[in-house]
């Protein structure tokens, strides 16, 4: 009795410890060193417990070997040859030059046949036919191609895809960036698709020359097309405004075709653009804005030079 004996304690576990409390702070309290429940009052004593540093667990281990994993898997992803490379390199030229060819160059049938299922290669055929000065020629090749690129996509895949939570995977970053850009061709085939039909249909409603070699398109057809684009963007994106003016205006909805057009305006001026509005205003009547407009456009687009 009285003798003064060394006690030793085992560190407190670090989720023990209070989250903000740094090495040199200390707790306090009592410490109970009998479990009986008669002397556990009596075996009560003063307790200071000072928080030094705690150890680092060493995962210098499992980081190497993390990463020798993922750089194996990336390689093996990764790893082509020369020649592969080169072939590839080759291919992405070639496609870069299709829109800047004529239409009926031979280049894009040589790249089909030799990649029936490469994407991009579809994306810009389509892109020049959709961008051709010519553009009502080519309405029937802009609709199947579209399509065709549709099909490609599975779009099912895409969507359990983009209603995932969250994704574990160590490559999750890659994946999204390809399903990007999946999802990004899909709305612009679908975009694009709508556009020529809109066209279609308004050339055979106005009776316009050349109607009677048009594609068959119907009032479906159409509607299906913007019912099915609702599912992948939001329609008053800039990406589709384009498509949703003119099937405003398919659908005799002049205000809202005015109002996207306005917008369309203001993002980019154009002529074109103009043009389209004084057409939609004719339609709802507004002799008053037609008017307007017509003498801004002698103002800002005149025949014939001032003269000194």
């Amino acid at each position: 009795k009285g003798v003064l004996q060394p006690l030793f304690v085992a560190p407190l576990p670090s989720d023990k410890i209070p989250k903000n409390a740094k090495p040199g702070h200390f707790l306090l309290g009592s410490m109970s060193l009998l479990k009986n429940e008669p002397l556990t009052e009596a075996s009560v004593v003063p307790f200071k417990y000072v928080i030094t540093e705690t150890a680092k667990k060493d995962n210098s281990k499992k980081e190497k070997k993390e990463g020798k994993d993922k750089g194996q898997k990336e390689g093996q992803k990764k790893e082509k040859t020369k020649d592969e490379e080169y072939k590839d390199a080759l291919r992405d030229m070639q496609i870069s030059w299709i829109s800047k060819l004529e239409v009926d160059h031979s280049l894009y049938d040589d790249l089909r046949g030799q990649y029936p299922d490469h994407l991009p290669l579809f994306k810009a055929r389509l892109e020049a036919l959709d961008n051709h000065k010519d553009r009502k020629k080519f309405l029937a090749e802009i609709i199947d191609l579209s399509k065709l690129i549709i099909s490609k996509i599975d779009q099912k895949d895409l969507m359990s895809f983009y209603g995932m939570k969250s994704d574990p995977r160590p490559d999750a970053a890659t994946i999204k960036s390809e399903k990007d850009k999946l999802k990004d061709l899909l709305i612009d085939s679908y975009c694009r698709l709508g556009k020529a039909q809109a066209t279609v249909l308004e050339s055979r409603e106005g009776e316009e020359e050349g109607s009677e070699g048009l594609p068959t398109v119907t009032a479906d057809d159409i509607k299906e097309t913007y019912q099915t684009l609702q599912q992948w963007v939001d329609l008053n994106d800039a990406k589709v405004s384009q498509f949703t003016m003119m099937y405003a205006q398919y659908m005799k909805q002049y205000g809202r075709a005015l109002k996207i057009a306005q917008k369309l305006y203001q993002e980019k001026a154009n002529p074109e653009m103009e043009m389209t509005a004084l057409k939609i205003l004719r339609e709802l009547g507004w002799d008053h804005c037609v008017d307007h407009v017509e003498n801004l456009l002698l103002v800002k687009c005149p025949k014939t030079y001032t003269p000194f």
